[in-house]
């Protein structure tokens, strides 16, 4: 392709802009599936959006599991809240920082290509799919959603760290809320809080669950001796009928 074509091409780009009250939001769509995501940014997880409506410009939040930026773009635009968006597939990652910068939220929201697992150090991302802004990923090991053995599509070189040592190492803020995506390995993400998750500034927790993986009936059970209670009005489950969102507040 010609110099000149080549450049027609990377400012042509497919973005989709939402309005959203006095509110515009773009989203870099250079896959299909990052434009689904764009265009079910509301209806996909329509209780993740009400809970994000509970952020103000004074909270903090750590979306792990970002993807390509969806809810963190929503959380900094529509409520002014200050976002962690952590996300350790390479393609998913790039689309994430795009639409940071469309949206003209640096600093705003600042990406982290990471993983997040109950140890810090150098680890691999097996990937499922090839296509940016897919999902279904898991860091350390290769396993589907249900924690089962898969064979990868793809292998990554990735740094994953526990939270708190994300937290405190690199002065980043102490969040007050959390959301944790990271199909299947949920349990790893929340063992790696550690004393965040008796930090009284941590508010609010959205994480995917399943009952039929004995981690995450461990897990719901630890978050409500660690004095968090499930918000049910908020809660759904997933289209697949196998997880769902659970909601907790202190």
């Amino acid at each position: 392709m010609k110099a000149g074509r080549l450049e027609e091409f990377w400012n042509t780009r497919p973005v989709r802009k939402i309005v959203l009250s006095d509110v515009e939001i773009s989203f870099d769509c250079s896959s299909r599936i990052a434009d689904y995501r764009a265009r079910t940014l509301l209806s996909k997880e329509p209780g993740t959006i009400r809970w994000l409506d509970r952020l103000s410009p004074d909270d903090v939040l750590y979306d792990v599991g970002a993807n390509v930026g969806t809810y963190s773009i929503y959380a900094a635009k529509v409520r002014g809240a200050q976002c962690y968006a952590i996300e350790p597939d390479g393609r998913n990652f790039a689309l994430l920082c795009s639409n940071v910068m469309l949206n003209g939220l640096s600093g705003r929201v600042i990406p982290y290509c990471l993983g997040a697992l109950d140890h810090t150090g150098l680890s691999i991302l097996f990937a499922r799919n090839r296509e940016a802004g897919s999902s279904g990923h898991s860091v350390g090991e290769s396993l589907d959603e249900a924690l089962n053995p898969v064979e990868p599509d793809f292998r990554q070189g990735v740094f994953s760290m526990r939270l708190e040592d994300f937290a405190s190492s690199y002065n980043v803020a102490a969040p007050t809320f959390i959301k944790i995506d990271v199909d299947g390995l949920e349990h790893l993400v929340v063992s790696g809080l550690g004393k965040l998750l008796d930090d009284p500034r941590l508010r609010g927790i959205n994480i995917e669950l399943s009952d039929q993986i004995d981690q995450h009936r461990d897990l719901r059970r630890d978050l409500q001796k660690a004095g968090f209670h499930e918000d049910v009005e908020l809660g759904f489950v997933h289209r697949n009928g196998y997880s769902r969102n659970i909601f907790f507040a202190r």
